[in-house]
């Protein structure tokens, strides 16, 4: 089965912009809806001694019933 992933756009916290990152994809019987944030910092490839790439991140993933796929991805359920 191939999953398509729709964005879900919201503006949380407000005051500094999204904070992380929202997804769903329609399966069988409702939704599975992903969030996430990556933070990925380079460094000066001048310097050896801290040359590469550094990240880290945080997510989960959770099912969301919805039979009829009504669910617009920004109202309560």
């Amino acid at each position: 089965m191939h999953t398509n992933w729709q964005e879900i756009t919201h503006n949380w916290p407000a005051d500094e912009g999204p904070a992380f990152r929202l997804a769903r994809a329609k399966v069988p019987g409702g939704w599975l809806v992903i969030f996430f944030e990556l933070r990925v910092e380079e460094y000066d490839i001048n310097s050896p001694a801290r040359a590469g790439i550094w990240g880290a991140g945080f997510g989960g993933m959770t099912f969301l019933p919805d039979l009829g796929h009504s669910w617009d991805g920004n109202s309560l359920p």
